[in-house]
């Protein structure tokens, strides 16, 4: 069975701190890796213990350490974090990337080529999607799964021929980097296994912090600051109202989670689908409390009185522009 290792780069503990969100989106890679008997894990290089996160003035006054320690590959955190991967034994190595995140990812698979060069290495995310080219101008890179990843990941892991995977972009057998078409969206996001902690390299409790939730995937909006348009293509795919409730139920109830983040782009873009799931929850007796992403334009009275009804305690309101 083949092994695969997908792991979100250390970027927190790079600057004096350390971050316990959990990626979403390798979890979703992880679960449908694993539907498929491809054995997957997921590493989060920045999760340690505790639970006080690194506040903004931290991150401004520890650019001195990012600096130092991202062009120091003996410091020990590099050494740590290349044992966990390499403990693993995975065939295949898979890494999420942002803009931020990139140098630490690049020096990791720097040194794990170093130690195992037949490992496979390949990037995703934003950053790889739109960089791909730049991504694969380190060689510690052999590929870039771009967009949507987890059919072209699982083609991957399969061992189907690179030429033949809609949404990859790969070195041909001369070292010429090739982009495949892109992939398809996914249409129905129902038929997606939920992300599942059991996956996770290093466990957390899911009572520890929030345990994020997508609802749907996409936005309509063109906002000229976010990667979102371009990523999902302005393209919404919304999951129905009682496959959210299931996904809710599994952590509560397999899990213990309590507090749940919904990170859709814009939680209210549908207001009565919103205000249904918010009643869903109500009727299915969940002591939950929750928080999400919104704009000021699609709120109402009714859609906050159900969101408050369903446990909604925190909304964070996108300002977009300001006089």
């Amino acid at each position: 069975m083949t092994r695969v290792l997908l792991v979100s780069p250390p970027f927190y503990r790079l600057l004096g701190g350390h971050n316990n969100w959990p990626a979403l989106g390798l979890s979703y890679l992880a679960a449908v890796l694993n539907r498929y008997d491809v054995d997957a894990r997921v590493y989060y290089a920045d999760r340690v213990p505790g639970r006080e996160h690194i506040n903004l003035r931290s991150i401004f006054e520890g650019q001195a350490r990012y600096t130092r320690l991202i062009n120091d590959p003996d410091h020990a955190l590099w050494a740590d974090t290349v044992e966990q991967v390499l403990a693993f034994d995975p065939a295949l190595v898979g890494f999420s990337l942002t803009t931020p995140t990139f140098k630490g990812a690049a020096q990791l698979a720097r040194l794990i080529k170093a130690r195992n060069p037949q490992i496979q290495i390949v990037a995703g995310g934003p950053h790889a999607t739109f960089m791909a080219q730049a991504v694969l101008d380190d060689p510690a890179f052999d590929g870039v799964v771009r967009g949507e990843g987890e059919y072209t990941l699982l083609a991957l892991a399969q061992g189907q021929p690179p030429a033949t995977i809609a949404g990859l972009t790969y070195r041909d057998d001369r070292g010429v980097p090739c982009s495949n078409p892109d992939r398809e969206l996914i249409a129905d996001l129902d038929q997606l296994p939920f992300p599942d902690p059991a996956f996770d390299l290093n466990p957390y409790p899911l009572t520890e912090d929030y345990a994020l939730i997508m609802t749907g995937r996409g936005c309509p909006n063109h906002c000229i600051f976010c990667a979102s348009p371009r990523f999902w293509q302005r393209k919404v795919r919304l999951r129905s109202v009682q496959n959210v409730l299931d996904e809710l139920r599994f952590k509560c109830e397999m899990y213990g989670a309590r507090r749940f983040y919904f990170i859709d782009d814009m939680f209210n873009l549908d207001q009565r689908r919103a205000i249904a799931l918010c009643q869903a929850i109500r009727e299915a007796g969940l002591a939950i409390e929750w928080m999400c992403e919104a704009r000021l334009d699609h709120l109402s009275r009714d859609l906050l009185a159900a969101m408050r009804q369903a446990g909604c305690r925190r909304i964070k309101l996108g300002v977009e522009s300001g006089s």
